[in-house]
């Protein structure tokens, strides 16, 4: 077996760092869907709307990247291998890449980017000690990790690469066409799982089989569209500027907050679960929602209630 997928590999970082099991689990929250889901709202409420809009499209483009790849490789984790290994945290997809590697380099080396070389610094190292906690829960090889940081480089270098392209184009074009070529390109991703999943399943363990879900995938495109649409309506009527005095920006997150959570656990309750098309679209249109309501909705409702101004 190659070393950096080798079981005995984790299990000795993992029983080195098991010390600090709680400090671990405290960094890995920092790639989590829950962080992301309060992270980005707060951002583009009550500091930045254009930086919080291309962080968190830099983050759910990678995390569709992430999900298809997960299932190309359908590789297992750690702890699925080898019972002396124990899984710290829940992880139920497959391994390879590890997508909080992957997402961690895409989301804080795009906010590092343009700041100072100290920043840029601790925003890689960052990213760094979050894939390290995910070998020291036994959620992942070392492979996995090595090869995450890896692809969210490249995705990294492509986005800044073409971001000018795509924003002149958008400039060009407004913000419905944007808008629905992001749809597109969502529905395209969910396409490309949903045939890699048909062609890979049953080439695996019966034990593996709730690695083959679609979740990921789902939440990262439906929450994608909900972005892209929620912008393009909001900027159809004059936009958003998160500046404004802190009362005002602290009301938004709060409101705004309340807003997600009602979303996503409402929704959450009420729609169908499980796997089946039915289900699928169910978790498409929650995320899809939650974007909408981030990036459109509430900020709409912050300007009439008079909590923030068009630019």
């Amino acid at each position: 077996m190659n070393a950096w997928f080798d079981p005995q590999w984790v299990l000795a970082f993992q029983t080195w760092a098991q010390s600090a099991e709680d400090w671990w689990r405290a960094l890995s929250f920092l790639g989590d869907e829950t962080f992301y889901l309060l992270l980005f709202p707060t951002l583009y409420w009550a500091v930045s709307a254009p930086l919080g809009l291309r962080l968190g499209l830099a983050l759910l483009l990678s995390a569709q990247i992430n999900g298809v790849l997960k299932l190309a490789f359908h590789s297992p984790r750690p702890f699925w291998v080898d019972p002396r290994i124990r899984a710290g945290v829940p992880a139920t997809s497959f391994g390879l890449p590890s997508g909080h590697s992957q997402n961690a380099v895409v989301l804080w080396g795009r906010w590092g980017w343009h700041a100072r070389p100290w920043a840029r610094g601790a925003a890689l190292g960052l990213a760094g000690l979050i894939g390290l906690s995910r070998v020291a829960l036994g959620v992942h090889f070392w492979g996995d990790v090595l090869i995450g940081w890896a692809v969210g480089a490249l995705v990294l270098a492509a986005l800044l690469a073409a971001e000018p392209r795509v924003r002149a184009w958008v400039v060009r074009a407004g913000p419905w066409p944007a808008a629905w070529a992001g749809v597109a390109l969502a529905g395209v991703v969910v396409l490309l799982a949903a045939g890699l999943r048909a062609l890979g399943q049953g080439t695996t363990p019966a034990a593996w089989a709730q690695a083959w879900s679609l979740d990921g995938v789902l939440t990262a495109a439906g929450t994608w569209a909900g972005l892209v649409l929620g912008w393009a309506w909001l900027r159809s009527r004059g936009g958003f500027d998160a500046r404004g005095p802190w009362k005002w920006r602290i009301l938004r997150v709060m409101v705004g907050l309340v807003g997600v959570l009602a979303l996503w656990a409402g929704l959450r309750a009420v729609l169908p679960a499980g796997d089946g098309w039915v289900p699928a679209m169910a978790r498409v249109l929650r995320y899809g929602l939650i974007g909408v309501w981030v990036a459109g909705v509430a900020p709409y409702l912050f300007r009439a209630w008079g909590w923030a101004q068009a630019p």
